[in-house]
């Protein structure tokens, strides 16, 4: 007899925003967001009862805390992608009459918060609420697909056999790719990287778990916020060694263009490491560096800066 196996082809995410942290919003607006891969699970682990009873057999398990957490891997395209920097830092600000510009900013002392529906097999939905983006990251090179993994930490878990959003909002699918891709150091172009990895941490506190919460999280407050990365370029000279020793601030820009259409991010204020370049062959040296990003004084007012220009007006929300 053959099993009827649900498989991942037909599996669906879907995103919205809430008004209250862990409640459905009364206006429900989900949009059906592309994905590599989705591993948000809510998990209950059992503990071991060391109740002693006259027996050797064990005693019924206890039962831990609801911890809701996971990666999705994202292309990182020319519609949806904005609506997880939105998650990520909110609201953008809207420039332009078409195209349209959408800045994304590290605004205030606190996050969005979202929730998450994972369709399988149009029959079987988790709908995880409360939840919040703990952590961006991307790595840029040569080949393979651009991809960005967002990891996310939520309050509750819900199951139902009917969806969230019955007819979400669905964008027209325009990845970008590796090829579309330039670095700018210091505002001039630089040809000579290799690969470029980006992590961005949003320093959220995941044990907030209190007494009578049933064992969900009462909120997951945003923290102090790590800006790093890795870069790779091919050496040639000693500038970058020169830029890390003398720890010399510079800034960094990835840009990804697509025809009239463009993303980008922005370290405004970045320091490389100060780190000599290792010989490990005869062919050409490839030098690494890690660095970070912050905010001193510079006018973008923000250690990260996002930039979204497309097309479409009111895509990731209004003030």
């Amino acid at each position: 007899m053959a099993l009827d196996v649900l498989g991942g082809i037909d599996a669906t995410t879907i995103l919205d925003f809430e008004n209250e942290y862990g409640v459905s919003p009364g206006t429900v607006n989900g949009i059906q967001m592309p994905f590599k891969s989705n591993e948000i699970s809510a998990e209950v682990a059992q503990g071991e009862d060391t109740t002693l009873n006259g027996r050797r057999d064990p005693v019924e398990p206890y039962d831990e805390r609801l911890d809701v957490k996971g990666k999705i891997a994202v292309p990182m395209d020319v519609y949806a992608y904005g609506n997880w920097l939105r998650a990520g830092f909110g609201i953008p600000t809207k420039t332009g009459t078409g195209p349209y510009i959408y800045t994304f900013k590290v605004k205030g002392l606190t996050m969005p918060s979202f929730l998450v529906e994972t369709g399988i097999g149009g029959t079987e939905y988790y709908l995880y609420n409360g939840c919040r983006m703990s952590n961006l990251s991307c790595q840029v090179g040569t080949q393979g697909e651009l991809t960005s993994n967002i990891d996310i930490v939520g309050r509750d878990e819900g199951y139902s056999q009917a969806a969230y959003d019955a007819t979400p909002t669905e964008y027209t699918y325009l990845p970008y790719q590796n090829s579309n891709a330039t670095v700018f150091m210091g505002g001039v172009e630089v040809g000579i990287c290799a690969d470029i990895s980006l992590n961005i941490g949003f320093g959220l506190d995941e044990d907030m778990f209190a007494i009578g919460g049933g064992g969900k999280r009462a909120d997951a407050k945003p923290g102090k916020m790590a800006v790093t990365g890795n870069l790779t370029t091919f050496f040639t000279n000693s500038d970058n060694y020169i830029l890390g020793r003398d720890k010399v601030e510079t800034s960094l820009e990835l840009r990804w263009v697509r025809g009239a259409h463009e993303l980008s991010v922005l370290f405004p204020e970045m320091q490389l490491q100060r780190k000599s370049p290792a010989v490990t062959g005869p062919k050409g040296i490839r030098y690494q560096q890690t660095f970070n990003a912050y905010y001193g004084d510079d006018v973008n007012n923000s250690s990260v800066v996002w930039t979204v220009t497309n097309d479409t007006d009111a895509l990731y929300g209004t003030a």
